[in-house]
């Protein structure tokens, strides 16, 4: 018997399967687009999202050897506060804003005025600010009425995947308590939050606690025998930490990706007085993480090679390399201090611990000689 992952990150998808070992027996991975209408804006299509797991899966399963029927259960992890409008067929309503966007600052402006930071910050566990779903949702009630109107739920990432396989509408704790709709410390919909801030809960997911069977899968378009178990995942981050045992207090981990992410185990919500990091919930049931977060380290290496890296992406082309590892080989030629240049990476805002919007990114210390 196995198991496999779906994981649905900012930058791409990949499908994992397992052993029950943990051991990993086969994995396919593949890169989907981002759009941006506007410098600060961030946008993906979510029928990306699931042609994409389609192929990956596909790809996983071939690899592997073994007969789909074997692989008895499934979960999904998911980059997190990324909302997508769909009708009540399924069907998406607008391009998913990505966790990314900074379209948001008059919806945190408001939510500020309105409900203020002391209040969001001892339920939610979260700041206000353009990286949470209910800002996302706000922004659809203001300047897209009619998408908010018609809008039959606003499904996260993983929440998408799982409605696509199973037909139900879910979404796990640790994803949910990443909205700024969520209460931490009662584990359910804040229906005070969302009264103040005029959101139809109805037009959001039922939550759940990771580890919790869903059902079985409806849709014949991917490769999973029908037979599979899709069990409730839980957010990247809050995955990460599990898996490399953040499950004790005093643990701590820092994943990088796209974004740099440090969470550590907490037993209970824990508040900071100056708000600089936030508190959600972990993948595992009764636990809470306290988390930091930067939002674009892996994604100005990106923007880096898309933008400046033209010359070692066509070098790597040629030598059937990967364009990063040109760069790398660049970059371990500079001295230490790098000739007096300095990144600053806050492409899309500052996150912990000064949870700016408004931030940009820069490259300091040009000159002539650059």
């Amino acid at each position: 018997m196995f198991v496999a992952a779906l994981d649905l990150g900012t930058t791409g998808c990949r499908t994992y399967i397992f052993d029950l070992a943990g051991a990993i027996i086969a994995s396919d991975y593949q890169e989907w687009e981002s759009y941006y209408p506007s410098p600060s804006w961030v946008e993906q299509n979510a029928n990306s999202w699931w042609d994409s797991i389609k192929k990956t899966t596909e790809g996983a399963i071939k690899k592997s050897g073994i007969d789909k029927s074997e692989i008895v259960s499934l979960s999904v992890t998911n980059q997190r506060e990324t909302i997508v409008p769909v009708d009540k067929a399924g069907n998406p309503l607008h391009n998913a804003l990505v966790w990314q966007d900074r379209r948001t600052t008059d919806q945190v402006d408001f939510i500020k005025k309105k409900i203020g930071i002391d209040k969001i910050y001892r339920t939610t566990g979260l700041t206000i600010d353009p990286y949470f779903s209910a800002t996302k949702i706000l922004w659809f009630k203001d300047e897209k009425p009619e998408i908010y109107q018609k809008a039959h739920k606003f499904l996260l990432v993983s929440d998408y995947i799982i409605y696509k396989l199973t037909g139900k509408y879910y979404t796990d704790h640790s994803n949910a308590s990443r909205t700024m709709l969520f209460d931490i410390n009662n584990l359910k919909y804040s229906e005070d939050i969302a009264s103040e801030l005029e959101i139809d809960l109805d037009k959001m997911p039922e939550t759940i606690e990771s580890g919790v069977e869903i059902g079985e899968i409806k849709n014949e378009e991917i490769l999973f025998d029908k037979k599979t178990l899709v069990v409730s995942g839980a957010g990247d981050q809050q995955s990460a930490a599990l898996g490399v045992g953040v499950v004790t207090p005093g643990n701590v981990n820092l994943t990088t990706g796209t974004g740099s992410f440090m969470l550590a185990f907490l037993n209970k919500p824990n508040f900071d007085p100056n708000k600089r990091v936030l508190c959600s919930c972990h993948a595992i049931p009764g636990a809470w993480v306290q988390e930091a977060s930067i939002f674009t380290t892996g994604a100005f290496l990106r923007w880096f090679r898309d933008e400046l890296g033209t010359e070692e992406s066509r070098i790597a082309t040629e030598q059937n390399q990967d364009p990063y590892e040109i760069i790398t080989e660049e970059a371990e030629k500079s001295p230490i201090g790098a000739n007096m240049l300095l990144a600053i990476p806050h492409l899309v805002g500052a996150g912990a611990p000064h949870w700016n919007p408004y931030a940009r990114g820069l490259i300091y210390g040009l000159s002539l000689g650059h």
